[in-house]
């Protein structure tokens, strides 16, 4: 009875092992794909910083290279700005991207 015991606690410590193994590599891809997540949301916060600039200074050329960096028309800034606002409150000629 003791040795059939034995066994199956050996049995339950290797599929727990297993499992901790398992956990472990599950952890690890999260991690990496946290950090792909952040590095993808700081080159959006570039794209949206540099839209919201060209918008401000009425450069074209720049609106479309950040777009094309991956700024979207709807981000807004911290403030809650859009590059629209930011272009509407400038004085000088619109821009038109």
């Amino acid at each position: 009875m003791l040795k059939a015991q034995g066994s199956r606690i050996k049995a339950q410590e290797s599929r727990l092992k297993d499992q901790g193994s398992r956990n472990k590599d599950q952890c690890s891809r999260l991690k990496a794909q946290g950090s792909r997540l952040k590095a993808h949301g700081s080159r959006l916060t570039m794209a949206t910083a540099s839209l919201h600039d060209a918008a401000r200074e009425g450069d074209v050329a720049k609106g479309r290279a950040a777009l094309d960096a991956g700024a979207g028309l709807e981000d807004a800034d911290a403030g809650g700005f859009t590059a629209m606002h930011c272009a509407c409150l400038q004085l000088g000629p619109p821009l038109a991207v």
